[in-house]
């Protein structure tokens, strides 16, 4: 064996990892349960993969090592199978459960695969955690709940069949980095955003960007407007989706957000969104209930990410998404409609239905801003506090169009829905 190049120190008792002159690569040494260390080519000549490799060989080894009951034990991959074939066969599990499902497979299936889990320690684990992050990066605070969540299912799994487990539930790690909030816009901000975007519907020499501009005005102000989330809560609503009513003679307009995160939800959506739906409605004559809301004039769709993509650029070329304490994105505007209708004083209850989301998230991530009790004002038929109309519609331009032309786009959005069921 040559002479040591380069050595890792990865923090593992019996393990280590070395690169040597006889070899391009790097080669493990570990120490087995009996005392006896043995050495294997790692086969990769990257150092970051070296560091994945060696922790999880360690691991194989001495889990296989430290089993006193070898061939009798239970598989860590039946038992995660088993979870997830319970977690995929109940239709009623939302998107977040399922999420669950795709961690325990990406993630501890992968690494853990056939070992016992009579045999998995806490020390194990470390390993494990040293093994993801060598890989995925450091995760957040958010992101290892979750994942340690997906962890708990596969050995809650195996105390329901009374088989026994070394590692202590409660105290898995949470230590990762914090998250960063993303920041409500303000006023000010949001009529800058959607003054550049009129401009360059109006005046950009290339047709595409024109529509691009177009169509993520439209979306911004249905997120404004309703609280939905930016991206598959917003990109699948279809126009049979969508229902304008009269209620004691006050108009509402109503969306059944199918692709929820949390499930299907009904909505209100603000009256200042009446503008818009009508010029797409005008848009799209021959449109049937199936087809999506948002659509550039030729009937094909931008995707998310492109619609995200330009948000982001938009922001940049007006110097606004790095403003305040994080970094601003097109989910943003969910937050400004919470944040603005938390400080109206709408009930929390009453945005808990209508964000699809939880009275303690809300109050998680919110607890700064006032709660009092005023549902009604979801459909912004009525004054926001002291403030105008037209400081807290949505934009400047539906707000014009909403004050002089409202009654009559109602009604012929209105006669649409009783002659064929959508507007």
């Amino acid at each position: 064996m040559g002479r040591v190049v380069k050595a890792l120190d990865l923090g593992v008792d019996g393990l280590n990892v070395s690169l040597h002159s006889d070899s391009i690569y790097w080669r493990a040494r570990v120490r087995l349960q009996s005392g006896k260390w043995i050495t294997k080519s790692l086969k990769t000549e990257s150092e970051k993969d070296a560091t994945v490799l060696a922790v999880k060989l360690h691991t194989e080894l001495t889990l296989n090592g430290s089993s006193t009951s070898k061939g009798k034990g239970h598989s860590f991959r039946k038992l995660a199978d088993e979870v997830i074939k319970e977690i995929e066969s109940n239709p009623s599990n939302n998107k977040s459960e399922k999420h669950y499902a795709s961690l325990i497979t990406k993630f501890t299936e992968h690494f853990f695969k056939d070992l016992e889990i009579e045999s998995i320690t806490n020390k194990n684990i470390q390993d494990y955690y040293r093994w993801r992050e060598a890989t995925y990066g450091a995760l957040s605070k958010s992101s290892l709940n979750k994942h340690n969540i997906a962890l708990r299912k596969v050995f809650t799994r195996a105390i329901g069949k009374d088989i026994p487990i070394r590692i202590d539930l409660r105290n898995l790690e949470n230590n990762g980095s914090k998250a960063n909030p993303r920041d409500a816009f303000t006023l000010e901000e949001i009529d800058r955003i959607q003054d550049h975007l009129i401009a360059t519907k109006k005046t950009s020499p290339n047709p595409n960007e024109r529509e691009t501009a177009a169509i993520l005005f439209d979306i911004m102000e249905f997120i404004l407007c309703s609280g939905v989330r930016a991206g598959e809560e917003y990109y699948n609503v279809k126009w049979g989706d969508i229902q304008i009513t009269l209620e004691n003679g006050i108009p509402a307009l109503r969306v059944i957000i199918k692709k929820g995160k949390t499930g299907p939800r009904a909505i209100i959506v603000r009256t200042s969104f009446i503008a818009a739906i009508n010029q797409m409605a005008k848009n799209f004559p021959e449109r049937t209930k199936d087809d999506y809301l948002f659509r550039f004039k030729d009937g094909t769709r931008p995707s998310k990410e492109n619609i995200s993509r330009y948000f982001t650029n938009v922001l940049k070329r007006l110097n606004i998404r790095l403003e305040g304490e994080s970094v601003k994105t097109l989910y943003s505007l969910r937050h400004s409609f919470i944040t603005w209708h938390l400080i109206d004083g709408i009930e929390t209850f009453s945005l808990t239905k209508q964000c699809g989301t939880s009275v303690s998230m809300l109050e998680k991530h919110y607890e700064k801003v006032k709660v009092e009790d005023e549902i009604a004002r979801l459909s912004g038929i009525t004054n926001i506090s002291d403030k105008s109309e037209n400081e807290y519609s949505a934009t400047k331009e539906a707000s014009e169009k909403y004050k002089k032309n409202a009654d009559r786009l109602y009604k012929e959005l209105l006669n649409n829905c009783k002659e064929r069921g959508f507007p």
